[in-house]
Order: C-alpha cells, then structure tokens, then sequence
C-alpha cells in the first residue's frame, strides 16, 4: 500500500503524464430497443459483468424537452455489450429491470452489481436488486429494501458491505448512512458504524461520491439546497459527476456541473441568468467539467489527467475495467441526454 502511495505522488508531479498514455475515444453504439433510449438517458445503472459492459434504466425527455415542458421518462431496460479495443459497442438487450428506474447508485460485489434505489414515475424507490449474468441474459435477485425510499445517494462498496448515504427520498434530504452486509442480507441494512469523513462537511447531500479508506466512509463533491438551518451549498469535487477506483488503487473522476452556475441556480439568486431563461441556454454556457481528474485521498487534491468535451456530462455512469474507463450517457445541458459512450485508456 505504501508503494502504491509513492506512485500515486510521483504521478502528481508536472510533466508525468506523457503524451500517448492517455486516449479519449467516443465509441459508436448505443442501445435503441426501447423508444426513446436511443436520444441517450441519464443516471443509468452501470457496471461491468464478465468482460461485459451493462447499463440498465435511466431517464430522459424523450418526448418534448423539459425547458419546454417536457415529462421525464423513466425505462427498464438491460443492455450489455463486449468490452474489446474496438471502436463499435454492439448493445443487446439481455432482460428488464422489475421496474422503469433512474437516479440509483451501482456498485460492484463480485460477478454481480447491486443497484440501489432512485427514482422511478411515482417517485424515490427503496428497491434493492443483485444483477448477474446467466447463459447472456440478465438475473435479477432482490435484496432488502431500503429502510427509506431514496435517491440522488451515494455508494459503495468495502469487504462484502454495501454503504449508502445521503440522498433525498421524495424530495426531502436524507442524511443517514446505512449499511447493507452481503454475508448476511437477512439482516437487512442498519445504521453505519463507519466514520463520515470529512467532519467539516455539514450536509452528505445529493449527487455526491464516496469510497471508504481505513473505516472511514469518504464523500466527495455533490450538493445541498438551502434549508432552515444551511443556505444552499455545492461542495469540493465532482457534482453530478463520478467516481471510480482502478484495479491499481487509483480514485479517478469524471464530469460534473460548473459549480458557481449551479449554485446560483440551487440557491435561486440567478445573477448568471434570469430563472426563466437558465434551461434555454446554449451547451457552452452551462460549462460542465470535461475533466479526468485523479484524486489523492492523501492530501484530498485533485489533479487533471486528460480533458474532453466527450466528458463533459452530468449524470453519466462511469465504469472502469482493467486500464479502460466507461464514461456512459449522461446530459449536455440540463435536460438534454447524450447518446454517448466515450472510453479512456489510461495507463500507469
């Protein structure tokens, strides 16, 4: 561990990254078996299962965009497609979720992702769900239920336990840390023993990202809107953006809004823009960070790997096989999906 520190240090360092180490590809190929899906979705539920890469559910406007109007639309959806060093993702649609979901969080145990939470057409869900994969084609088993419906939380997983926190549930905040042991599920989740860090941080919030690092659970980024007690707050690191940790220890994220136009919005002063006009703006404007950025939880700083616009999305899954990263749908602009699976090759 100690050596995997000096390395992560070293990689810090100006000039580490040599030109050729890093490639943003955007691959061709989306799924488009269920009508809408092919406009692109957000806050899709996303791993990878046997050198598969599958994402099930999301939501977007498929209809009518939401500045002018628009119903979000919610699917069901599971798709998978082989991992390889071409260009072209070839989806096939392996089963459904039990229900049309987005705004959950996925997290690798195993062969398996749990999926955990969201939103569906009535509003948050407790659902818990293990996908596998059997003979190609999608299992679902279904795991205890959140004690609240929640969504818009983090998660991850540490030695057969699962841990979520934060959130909302039906709009109203959530600030529990729950813990759900794989080993004994019966148990159901309970109430977490693990150490929030950082302590200065007031709020767990919306959207944020978490990992755990010596029993301590680590959230980074995400939001709160105001309350009685805080005013609106946009926190360090990725909002609406993700994370994840390399086979080789390194915490890489990815996306995420422009913290200074969103807190503006959230906290309903719009001096950027007037209130009615925020949703009509062009793609630039909103400037959502195209940044790959590797973060030291040594001395909690962040460094840029590569930028892309491909990687410029909020609410788009990220998922990291071998020295491959996943950077899947996601929006240009609030309300407006992407279609897009853009990979990153990053080597040591």
């Amino acid at each position: 561990m100690r050596q995997l520190w000096i390395w992560i240090m070293t990689l810090l360092l100006p000039g580490r990254m040599a030109a050729g180490e890093v490639k943003v590809t955007p691959l061709v190929g989306f799924p488009d078996k269920e009508k809408g899906y092919e406009q692109g979705v957000s806050a899709c539920f996303a791993g990878c299962i046997d050198g598969y890469l599958v994402m099930a559910g999301g939501a977007n406007f498929a209809e009518k965009p939401v500045a002018e109007g628009g119903k979000k639309c919610f699917y069901k959806g599971i798709y998978a497609a082989k991992i390889t060093r071409g260009d072209t993702l070839h989806w096939e649609m392996i089963g459904e979720l039990p229900q049309a979901m987005a705004y959950g969080t996925t997290v690798k145990a195993g062969n398996s992702l749990i999926l955990i939470g969201g939103q569906t057409t009535d509003g948050s869900t407790d659902a818990v769900y293990q996908l596998s994969l059997k003979a190609g084609k999608a299992v679902i088993e279904v795991l205890p239920s959140l004690p609240t419906p929640t969504d818009n939380h983090c998660a991850t997983a540490y030695k057969n336990k699962v841990y979520v926190a934060g959130g909302a549930s039906n709009g109203k905040v959530n600030e529990d840390v729950l813990m759900l042991n794989l080993k004994k599920p019966r148990e159901g989740w309970q109430k977490s023993e693990a150490t929030l860090m950082p302590s200065v941080r007031n709020r767990i919030g919306q959207q944020a990202v978490c990992y755990v690092r010596k029993g301590e659970l680590m959230v980074l980024g995400g939001f709160s809107t105001a309350d009685e007690q805080y005013p609106a707050e946009v926190y360090d690191g990725p909002s609406g953006g993700a994370l994840v940790q390399m086979n080789d220890g390194r915490l890489i994220t990815a996306g995420g809004v422009n913290h200074e136009i969103f807190l503006d919005a959230i906290s309903g002063r719009y001096e950027c823009v007037a209130k009615e006009d925020y949703l009509k703006q062009p793609v630039e404007w909103y400037k959502f960070d195209g940044r790959l950025q590797l973060y030291n939880p040594v001395t909690g700083t962040f460094t840029t790997i590569t930028e892309s616009p491909h990687l410029a999305r909020a609410g788009a899954a990220l998922v990291a096989y071998k020295d491959m990263i996943f950077s899947i749908g996601g929006e240009t602009k609030p309300g407006i999906r992407s279609p897009q699976v853009t990979r990153v090759i990053t080597k040591r």
